[in-house]
């Protein structure tokens, strides 16, 4: 940034949304510091409420997560993520996707701002004690410990799990603990994480080893990895999708404690309209406020968007957010001289208004 003064741009964000998941059907305790059948089942009843789910993703820091990647803050909030679709993935009615996601909100109290991507729409320690004191009304048992695996080979991963520990823990008065776990072998690591074959394979609490990324140029390409009928990331929730041999009651109960017949019923209707975009697009954007409201998951960054010079003329490229695009270099100009932080802002602010027209 010295060196370049005025001509230091940012990548534009990628489709990739990795988030925090929780373990609503645990059934595995190899790797965990509850210390009685007591505690495992309060841990449970607590990650199924959905205001204890609500006051975690207030008191996670998510800013300050990303930073253990980027070094930087001010990167570091531009990779941050609020939707489990990329806010601008498509456009409704000349808006972003994540726009017409905050207006079939019900409970609009919980972002601060609006959801579009590059800033933190969560963390709010005051709603995080709001929401804390529902959870009690409603039965959970304070302290909640929570069991986080990080893989210790890299550093970063350590890094991150005991940011999120360190905010959650402080925003909550120690009311949720995080128990970060270090695992050094990759392929134990992997095994209760990303290569689970059956969802009680998976030995943790809560867990930031997930993400996605889409295949095709549909919300569906998201937010159909939460169906509990077929959905692909069903296993990472702890619960297998009804069409997987290992379904069982257990999976049954745990699909139905969480009300996913509801969100399933929003996939059904979204994916039922063909014939208009934008109507098509709106009903997706319900699906995606449920998962918002119900906090299945709680997004969190996309890769890391990272400082560069270019002497590539901003926006002349092919661009899709999903798909090879971004590794072809039809259309694209290359000029003589470096492009300016002016150059590329005014060129990505006329691009994006021509994006939502569209």
């Amino acid at each position: 940034k010295k060196k370049y003064g005025g001509k230091v741009t940012y990548g534009m964000p990628d489709s990739s949304t990795y988030n925090l998941v929780f373990n609503f059907n645990r059934k595995s305790y190899k790797y965990t510091g509850h210390k009685t059948d007591e505690e495992k089942q309060a841990t449970q009843e607590a990650i199924r409420n959905v205001n204890f789910r609500k006051a975690l993703r207030a008191a996670f820091d998510r800013n300050a997560y990303a930073t253990q990647r980027t070094g930087n803050t001010e990167l570091a909030n531009k990779m941050l993520r609020n939707t489990m679709t990329k806010g601008d993935f498509v456009a409704v009615n000349g808006d972003t996707f994540s726009m017409a996601v905050q207006k079939n909100l019900k409970d609009k109290e919980s972002v601060k701002g609006d959801l579009n991507d590059g800033k933190d729409a969560f963390y709010n320690p005051e709603m995080a004690k709001k929401y804390l004191e529902a959870a009690k009304a409603e039965g959970v048992k304070f302290p909640v410990k929570l069991d986080l695996v990080a893989f210790s080979a890299g550093s970063l991963f350590v890094n991150q799990a005991n940011s999120m520990k360190k905010s959650v823990e402080a925003a909550t008065n120690g009311q949720i603990l995080i128990n970060v776990i270090e695992e050094k072998d990759q392929d134990k690591y992997t095994s209760i994480t990303y290569t689970v074959e059956d969802a009680k394979d998976n030995d943790w609490d809560i867990s930031n080893a997930t993400g996605w990324g889409p295949d095709y140029l549909d919300p569906r390409s998201y937010l159909n990895i939460y169906s509990p009928v077929n959905g692909d990331m069903m296993k990472s929730l702890g619960i297998n999708a009804k069409v997987s041999k290992f379904y069982n009651d257990s999976d049954a109960a745990a699909a139905t404690a969480l009300k996913l017949n509801e969100y399933q019923e929003l996939l059904t209707t979204a994916d039922n309209i063909h014939s208009d975009l934008n109507k098509r697009f709106e009903a997706y954007a319900k699906a995606e406020a449920w998962l918002t409201d119900n906090v299945l998951q709680i997004p969190i960054a996309c890769l890391p968007v990272v400082y560069r010079v270019s002497k590539i003329k901003p926006f002349t490229g092919i661009y899709a957010p999903a798909g090879p695009s971004d590794r072809k270099f039809k259309r694209m100009i290359v000029t003589k001289e470096i492009v300016t932080a002016d150059e590329y802002n005014k060129a990505k602010t006329e691009w994006m208004n021509k994006r939502l027209k569209k």
